[in-house]
This record gives C-alpha cells, structure tokens and sequence, in this order.
C-alpha cells in the first residue's frame, strides 16, 4: 500500500522586491482603515484637529501651504481658526516671508504613521521628524 514518503513541498523563493512591495502596500493599507478613526463617531471638529496635526506633523508650514494641502472641508470648517490655535503656535516672519505654524511639542503623541491621508513617504517623514523630536526632548533636562 504505498509506503513510501509523501513527496518533499515545493520549495518557494524569497518573494520578490516587487511583491515585498506590494504586500507592504497592501498590509499598510489594512492598518490604516484599521486604525481610522473618522468612520468610528470622530467629530467633524475631531476631523479637522486630526488632520490639522498630521499636516504639522509634517513639519512647519505657512498658512498658504495649509489652505492648498487640506481638504475645504476642513479649513472652511467653522471652528478651523481656533483648532489651529489649538495645535500649533505662530512663529513670525525673520525678515522677508510669511510667519509659520508649528506644531505644540506636546501633541507628538497623537501622531498616527497609518493616517490614511498619508503616503509612504510622508508617513517616513513624520516618522523621522517624531524621532528627531524625541531626541531632542530627552536631550534637555
């Protein structure tokens, strides 16, 4: 009756840099319908603190580069104003140019790498600024 050994599995190779990528993409975008919050009863003025923070999380910007980067919804959205002032802090022009918005230092908690409005590079570069910051507040007493 047959005796012999069932025959050896198929041996895959290490998957490839494309499908390494791919499956990269595809479990970032599992996490980050996971993790968004917006579907889960966030406030409309909840929405516009959570994208007001992942923006700055970016780095400082001026108010011109706010307005063109988030959605109408958010900065024709009534409270817009006051949400900024929540988050951020104005830093005035050093000569010529327009003053720009920073991020409150102690908002860094609230960063998500999976927000969905993110691309993979801007994730790495919030990322990196958060390290850069962690760096630095544990640097001084």
């Amino acid at each position: 009756v047959g005796g012999g050994r069932p025959p050896a599995p198929s041996m895959r190779p290490a998957l490839t840099r494309s499908e390494a990528l791919l499956a990269e993409d595809a479990l970032r975008l599992l996490i980050s319908v996971a993790s968004e919050r917006e579907s889960n009863g966030l406030s409309e003025r909840g929405r516009v603190r959570r994208a007001l923070l992942h923006r700055l999380f970016l780095g400082e910007t001026a108010f011109s580069a706010l307005a063109e980067t988030l959605s109408r919804r958010v900065t024709e959205h009534a409270d817009f104003a006051q949400v900024l002032r929540e988050v951020a802090t104005f830093v005035p022009p050093d000569g010529g140019g327009s003053g720009r918005y920073r991020l409150r230092p102690e908002l860094w908690s609230e960063l998500d790498p999976f927000y969905a409005h993110y691309t993979h590079a801007d994730a790495q570069r919030a990322i990196e600024r958060y390290r850069a910051h962690a760096r630095s507040s544990s640097a001084s007493p």
